[in-house]
C-alpha cells in the first residue's frame, strides 16, 4: 500500500504517465508540448523518450489505434498545451492542440529513424548514436541515462539486419557520429555499420 505522500499512487482510474505530466507542470511551470504515444507497444515510445526528456515535453500514452483514452485528453486540456508531438500511432490529440508534427513510419525502425532526425532538427546531435534492439525493451530503456549525458541519440535494430530507414539515417549522418554503442547487438550488426561509417 502507497504511503499518503508518496508521488505516484494513482487511483485505479488514473494511469502513471498523468500524473507524471502533472509533477512535470509543477516543475516547469509550463509544458510546453505534449508527446502522444503508444501505451500498449513501447519502440516508439522509447525512441522518442530522450527527445521529450532533453525538451521538458510530457510524455502521454494512448493505444496504437482506437480512440484517445479520456483520462489523456483531460490531461492534455489540463496541461493547456497547443503543440503536440504524434509517435508511432494514429490516434489523434484533440482539437485544442493546434500544431501537430506526427512521425508515424511503416514499423517501429521507420519510427525511430524518423524520430532520430527530428530529434535532430530540435538540437540533440549524432556525435553519439547507440543501437539497441528494437524488438524488447530492456536495452532501449538503460542506454538512455548515458545518451542523456550529451544529447546523444537512440536508433533500433533488429538482431540480425539494419533496417533500411536505420541505413539511412546512419549514412545521412555518418560524417557527424564520434561515439557509436552498440547496447544487446550481435556481431551481425556491427560490421553492417562500421562498414557505413567507413
Amino acid at each position: 500500500m502507497c504511503a499518503a505522500e508518496r508521488l505516484f499512487c494513482p487511483p485505479s482510474e488514473r494511469i502513471s504517465a498523468v500524473l507524471l505530466a502533472e509533477e512535470l507542470k509543477k516543475k516547469l511551470g509550463k509544458v510546453e508540448r505534449v508527446v502522444l504515444a503508444a501505451g500498449d507497444n513501447f519502440p516508439d515510445a522509447l525512441s522518442v523518450a530522450r527527445l521529450a526528456a532533453k525538451k521538458g515535453w510530457a510524455i502521454l500514452l494512448t493505444p496504437q489505434v482506437g480512440t484517445l483514452p479520456k483520462v489523456t485528453a483531460d490531461e492534455i486540456g489540463a496541461l493547456g498545451v497547443t503543440q503536440g508531438l504524434i509517435v508511432g500511432t494514429r490516434v489523434k490529440l484533440p482539437a485544442q492542440v493546434t500544431t501537430v508534427r506526427s512521425l508515424v513510419g511503416t514499423d517501429r525502425y521507420d519510427t525511430s529513424a524518423q524520430v532520430a532526425a527530428y530529434a535532430k532538427s530540435m538540437g540533440l546531435s549524432f556525435k553519439h548514436v547507440a543501437l539497441a534492439k528494437g524488438h524488447n525493451y530492456p536495452d532501449a530503456l538503460v542506454v538512455a541515462p548515458y545518451l542523456a549525458r550529451d544529447g546523444g541519440i537512440l536508433l533500433l535494430s533488429t538482431l540480425t539486419a539494419l533496417p533500411n530507414p536505420i541505413r539511412d539515417v546512419l549514412i545521412a549522418n555518418a560524417g557527424e557520429i564520434r561515439t557509436l554503442d552498440f547496447v544487446g547487438l550481435g556481431p551481425t550488426i556491427q560490421p553492417v555499420v562500421k562498414g557505413i561509417m567507413k
